[in-house]
């Protein structure tokens, strides 16, 4: 059975999402702070191998969402952001 560790109450933003250690192969739910994209320790072989698998989210209220509610954006080299759902490009983040 596997083990649960408290995760302390934190303002810093984090994500969680399922990781998969490229060493052993065990796939688990991760947290770690945003902007980690590598270096996940894996629980079963405790080697820092495991990556997040597809797309993970930071908690809701640290996301930039758009005025129409979409959350999904093209980064347009000349304009910035671009809501995927409505097309409006973002300001004021």
């Amino acid at each position: 059975m596997a083990q649960i560790l408290p995760f302390p109450a934190r303002k810093d933003p984090y994500l969680t999402g399922e990781a998969r250690c490229l060493h052993c192969g065990h796939i688990y739910v991760a947290v770690s702070p945003v902007g980690t994209v590598e270096e996940l320790e894996c629980p079963q072989c405790g080697l820092f191998k495991s990556i997040y698998q597809g797309l993970t989210e930071p908690p809701k209220g640290v996301r930039w969402v758009c005025a129409c509610g979409g959350d999904l954006f093209y980064i347009v080299p000349a304009d910035g952001c671009q809501c995927l759902k409505c097309g409006r490009i973002q300001s004021g983040f």
